[in-house]
């Protein structure tokens, strides 16, 4: 299990488990999260993802930039479901 968080944003967002073993497929997952909660209002930033504790603890930093087009949602229903199509660049940031 891996744990991501947003990071350098002006709120602290908590940690999120993510079950898996792949450190950019938990970053997509936590970043299209984010961007679900905000309505894509921020289109780039971080995200710390890690496991372990300790000695043992190995993490990584992605920078994101957010690709996506919004559908017209003035015509929608006040419940109904639209998708968006996107993308997510992430670039690994080295020491």
């Amino acid at each position: 299990m891996l744990w991501a968080q947003i990071i350098g944003e002006p709120k602290e967002y908590n940690p999120t488990a993510v079950f898996g073993d792949d450190f950019e497929q938990a970053a997509e997952a936590v970043i299209v999260e984010f961007l679900e909660m905000t309505a894509g209002e921020t289109k780039h930033g971080a995200v710390l993802v890690w496991h372990g504790e300790g000695d043992q603890k190995v993490e990584k930093i992605y920078d994101w930039k957010a690709d996506f087009e919004m559908p017209d949602i003035d015509d929608l229903e006040e419940d109904e479901e639209f998708d968006v199509d996107g993308s997510v660049e992430l670039i690994e940031r080295v020491a």
